[in-house]
């Protein structure tokens, strides 16, 4: 919208629209909000825990306590997926981190340039490095003194 002043000067009008991270709650039942995630988390593990009672249904009849809590594994997993935080962090973004963490490389290897090899040590000498061709890890490196000019 553009507004116009006194003098003939239009000047256009700025609103700041908050930005907030709340999440969007479905529905919400004594004390316990559920979000939209964790709603569809929750129906995840239900039916993936209906698949599990059907497929071990060749285990025992159904008041078998072993089919009942391999069934409930899913829901289980899913509701804490679902609700557990860490520092205000969900566990997907952990997981993300942990793999991060776990695919790259932890052990850096330092090596030292050419023009910092060359610098005089405390007699005034510096240390002149021959590198071969074919040098490598367990390589030779032949050092000399030569008096610095």
């Amino acid at each position: 919208m553009i507004h116009e002043a006194e003098g003939g000067a239009r000047h256009r009008l700025s609103h700041t629209v908050p930005r907030l991270n709340v999440p969007d709650y479905i529905f919400s039942y004594g004390g316990i909000d559920v979000s939209v995630r964790q709603f569809l988390l929750l129906i995840v593990g239900i039916l993936i825990s209906i698949n599990c009672w059907v497929v071990l249904r060749v285990v025992g009849n159904e008041y078998s306590l072993g089919r009942w809590m391999f069934a409930g594994i899913p829901v289980l997993v899913t509701a804490a997926w679902g609700w557990i935080q860490i520092h205000g962090q969900p566990l997907e973004r952990w997981l993300a981190v942990m793999i991060r963490y776990y695919s790259r490389p932890r052990v850096y290897v330092w090596r030292q340039l050419q023009q910092d090899a060359e610098q005089p040590n405390k007699s005034g000498k510096v240390k002149a490095r021959k590198i071969s061709l074919q040098e490598g890890a367990a390589g030779s490196n032949e050092e000399t003194d030569e008096t610095a000019a």
